[in-house]
Formats: C-alpha cells, structure tokens, sequence
C-alpha cells in the first residue's frame, strides 16, 4: 500500500453508490456519503 509506515487517515469510496439504496435519492446520498468519507478522512 502506498501509505504503509506512514502515520495518515486512508478510507475507501465507493464512487457508484453500490449499497445506497436506489431511487429519487441516490446520486445526492452518493455525493453526500463521498463527502463525509472525504471529511472523516482529512480529520
């Protein structure tokens, strides 16, 4: 892994939406739980 022995935050996005539930919905919770695992990350 690229950041082995360093001290970061890593997480993976899934950036189709897999386990969102589909609907009206989906691309705004996708962009929405993006943004959160981009937020979680740089924290």
């Amino acid at each position: 892994m690229l950041t082995e022995g360093i001290d970061i935050n890593t997480t993976s996005i899934d950036i189709v939406g897999f386990n969102i539930d589909k609907g009206t919905q989906h691309y705004f919770k996708l962009i929405s739980t993006m943004t959160n695992k981009v937020d979680q990350c740089l924290k």
